[in-house]
């Protein structure tokens, strides 16, 4: 006999007068299997849901807000469809634009940089090739988003309100 460290009592059915399962006993397994046929038919319902759940495509991918607007798309690049990716940051109040931005591009939820910054006169604007160090940074289907941040210089912070995309 060979001792897996695992040991647990099971205590047993309880059993009737005449020496049957008690009722509780004999209802369990019923309970049991429609439980997992509503689970399956659940899952059934949640898949279109999930399915929709995907950000938009990255093609002329465009966000409002109160504030400001989040345009991004991919482009073709060196023969690529999906070579490029290019993003504007538009702040509505145009004396809130210029001085320091900082942002960050994930794909897939995981950063792909460090944080990058630099001092703009007009509005956030950035562009990343795919291809990246011998390697490609993203593919079709991944989702890209980028997190922003902006002092403007009266002292108003912006930060980018959750704009994502699929690549196509």
């Amino acid at each position: 006999m060979v001792d897996s460290g695992i040991s647990r009592r099971i205590k047993p059915a309880s059993r009737d007068s005449i020496g049957g399962t008690g009722i509780r006993q004999r209802w369990r397994p019923v309970a049991v299997s429609a439980m997992a046929i509503a689970c399956c038919i659940a899952g059934q319902v949640a898949l279109p849901a999930a399915a929709q759940a995907t950000p938009p495509l990255c093609l002329d991918y465009q966000l409002k807000t109160a504030h400001g607007t989040l345009k991004s798309e991919i482009r073709p690049y060196n023969g690529d469809p999906i070579g490029y990716y290019t993003w504007w940051w538009f702040i509505n109040d145009l004396s809130h634009r210029p001085g320091e931005y900082e942002w960050h591009l994930f794909v897939n939820k995981s950063p792909i940089s460090k944080v990058q910054k630099a001092e703009k006169d007009d509005m956030l604007h950035f562009g990343q090739a795919r291809y990246r160090n011998g390697k490609n940074i993203w593919k079709s289907g991944d989702v890209l988003h980028v997190d922003g941040l902006h002092t403007a210089p009266d002292g108003t912070v912006y930060i980018t309100p959750i704009n994502e995309c699929t690549v196509p």
